[in-house]
């Protein structure tokens, strides 16, 4: 989407930055968090998407000005990315992309637990919503929002990030629930894929609580 900024107001005239094409960025500059960045490159690349942020967000005043930001300031330092998308579970790739790889049984026990759903029943927070053979990845994605039918239909539940309370963690407060909607909520992607990745970010956020204020 930056490719339509003025990015010889953001980045100069004679920057790199204003010479990549489409098919530069979605192979080099179409990344996310995390990232790996050779030490000699951090200060530079940190320093210069500090000063891309400003004018991004002069042209974009919305959710991912600094995002953008940080493509165009490692297009302008001439520092493509390598992607790795197959490390993470979440909204924009699922986890793992094999296709013998059913999810089914993992989101269906997390549906059937009905009023338990928040609990990992002991074994450790998100990984206790990715059943055998499947196995949990490296990486979690918490995205804006997994909807998914709950048991009973046409009754949805979702998890949405800006729904969450800023007080989540505190010590006194109970375990988190996922939200509940009567209307349709719209289903990004595989269901079942979207079902298990809303359990994981539900019980990571419960699980951190529990173990931080267990001391």
């Amino acid at each position: 989407q930056w490719l339509d900024f003025n990015r010889t107001a953001i980045c100069g005239p004679e920057s790199l930055c204003t010479k990549v094409i489409g098919k530069d960025i979605y192979k080099s500059y179409s990344v996310g968090p995390p990232y790996l960045i050779h030490a000699q490159d951090v200060i530079p690349l940190a320093k210069q998407w500090a000063a891309f942020v400003p004018p991004t967000y002069d042209q974009y005043p919305l959710l991912y000005a600094e995002m953008y930001a940080y493509s165009m300031a490692a297009a302008h330092l001439n520092l493509p990315h390598k992607l790795v998308s197959d490390i993470f579970m979440g909204c924009m790739i699922p986890w793992p992309k094999h296709k013998l790889m059913d999810p089914g049984p993992s989101a269906k026990a997390f549906v059937d637990g009905g009023a338990d759903m928040e609990h990992s029943n002991g074994q450790g927070g998100p990984s206790s919503c990715i059943l055998p053979p499947l196995k949990p990845p490296p990486f979690l994605h918490y995205c804006q929002r997994y909807a998914f039918k709950g048991p009973q239909s046409p009754h949805f539940l979702f998890f949405a990030k800006r729904k969450v309370s800023t007080d989540v963690l505190e010590c006194d407060q109970p375990d988190m629930k996922l939200f509940e909607s009567d209307k349709d909520e719209r289903i990004a992607g595989d269901e079942n894929w979207t079902t298990v990745t809303a359990c994981a970010v539900l019980r990571a956020i419960n699980y951190a609580r529990q173990q931080h204020c267990r001391g």
